[in-house]
């Protein structure tokens, strides 16, 4: 792993939480992503096994929801690959710089899959079980606690993110 790489991934467990690595070591079924939607829905479906939440997905999500906002902030963090998209879902009391975010996303894998498992606790508050899954089958879990709050007329946006414990 090159030195940048692993400050991103350091910074992104940082960021989102903390890593608890359960590396999957089962053999690989689906071919390595090439861009084809059988292997982006066989990778999700994978990525997704055995999460539990009121919420399930991997989906682009909506400013309508508690969910729906941390799904798209998610989706744009993971398969947008944007940090202009995913900064536009949050406020800037969520502490997230253009730079380091984009750094992170950066040093993503081509060919990553995510999918997130989110449960509302109160109103504006969700415990997130975010779940990303590598090209060569490693399994990364992080368990967040996520604020949010509505702003016209955008919608709900991101106030914080903070890492839950195990």
């Amino acid at each position: 792993m090159s030195v940048v790489t692993g400050l991103a991934a350091a910074l992104a467990v940082s960021m989102w939480g903390e890593s608890r690595d359960r590396a999957d070591t089962s053999p690989t079924t689906s071919a390595p992503p090439t861009g084809t939607t059988t292997s982006v829905v066989v990778a999700t479906e994978r990525a997704c096994a055995g999460l539990t939440a009121q919420t399930v997905t991997a989906g682009a999500g909506d400013t309508a929801t508690v969910a729906g906002v941390i799904a798209a902030f998610e989706h744009a963090y993971y398969v947008t690959r944007s940090a202009e998209q995913a900064l536009r879902l949050t406020s800037p009391q969520a502490g997230l710089a253009h730079e380091p975010l984009a750094a992170a996303i950066t040093a993503l894998p081509i060919g990553i899959t995510h999918c997130v498992g989110v449960t509302s606790i109160a109103e504006n508050t969700a415990e997130v079980h975010l779940v990303e899954l590598h090209p060569d089958g490693r399994r990364f879990d992080y368990l967040q606690v996520i604020n949010v709050s509505a702003v016209a007329p955008a919608g709900l946006v991101i106030t914080n993110i903070q890492k839950r414990g195990s």
